[in-house]
């Protein structure tokens, strides 16, 4: 398994004394993975000032991506933030914030 870790990832996993996958999985998660809270992640979401549609949803994409990848790799897998829920919640705070711009709104509109 060794052979197929490289870069940054094999520098980190070659200070493991024991490399049994569930140690390896660990470190790399603790060290490249999702650092922010769901609530962190949230509050984030919903802070986005009003900016163009596009600056919108690409922010918004972002925490969805990182919403996502932090429910993969959490043993608990909470309800609330399946990918599902997660894509539902940040779909609707980007409608949220484009309403708030009618002129973005009525484009979208167009488009739907």
């Amino acid at each position: 398994m060794m052979s197929k870790i490289q870069g940054k990832a094999a520098a980190v996993v070659r200070r493991l004394n024991d490399r049994n996958w569930e140690n390896m999985k660990v470190l790399l998660t603790n060290t490249f993975g999702v650092k922010e809270t769901y609530l962190q992640i949230k509050e984030d979401a919903d802070r986005i000032q009003s900016k163009s549609a596009k600056e919108i949803f690409e922010h918004l994409e972002f925490n969805l991506d990182k919403f996502n990848l932090k429910y993969k790799l959490d043993n608990n897998h909470p309800f609330e933030f399946t990918p599902t829920n997660n894509e539902s919640s940040i779909s609707e705070k980007f409608l949220n914030k484009i309403h708030r711009n009618d002129a973005m709104y009525n484009i979208l509109e167009q488009y739907q």
